[in-house]
């Protein structure tokens, strides 16, 4: 039944964030037209290279095939929280079987490795120490 809440959580995010526009009705037809120019002006800019702000701001983390911002990511990450998952249930989620810096999720299991810690002893963790925790971890395993 969880999962089922955690699927419906990312297709949620996944249909927010594309940019959909309503239908027309005849009396702002024009806006429409300008509108959906603009957001294929917006698509096409997308082909090329992509600044590394621009490339955070929409894919920070891929859940479950599909890519996240920072926010829907930390709301997913917060069920899992909730739910009781260890930080090595998560990495497993995340597709982070070992210590590696460059994966591209790596980022959301230390912020996981934060929450965490932040749930269970009430108390902020540096994120150097987050990532000596993932180092003890990974060694264990």
């Amino acid at each position: 039944m969880r999962s089922f809440y955690l699927l419906l959580l990312a297709a949620t995010a996944f249909f927010a964030s594309s940019e959909a526009l309503p239908v027309a009705t005849d009396s702002d037809q024009t806006k429409l037209t300008s509108a959906h120019n603009t957001a294929n002006a917006k698509h096409a800019s997308r082909t090329d290279d992509v600044g590394e702000e621009e490339e955070r701001e929409g894919r920070w983390a891929k859940i479950l095939s599909t890519w996240l911002s920072e926010d829907d990511a930390i709301n997913v990450m917060s069920g899992w929280i909730a739910r009781g998952d260890t930080i090595e249930k998560v990495a497993e989620h995340l597709k982070v079987p070992k210590y590696n810096e460059d994966n591209s999720n790596w980022n959301a299991l230390v912020t996981f490795v934060q929450m965490k810690y932040k749930n269970v002893l009430d108390d902020e963790i540096p994120r150097a120490q987050a990532e000596a925790y993932l180092r003890r971890m990974f060694r264990e395993n």
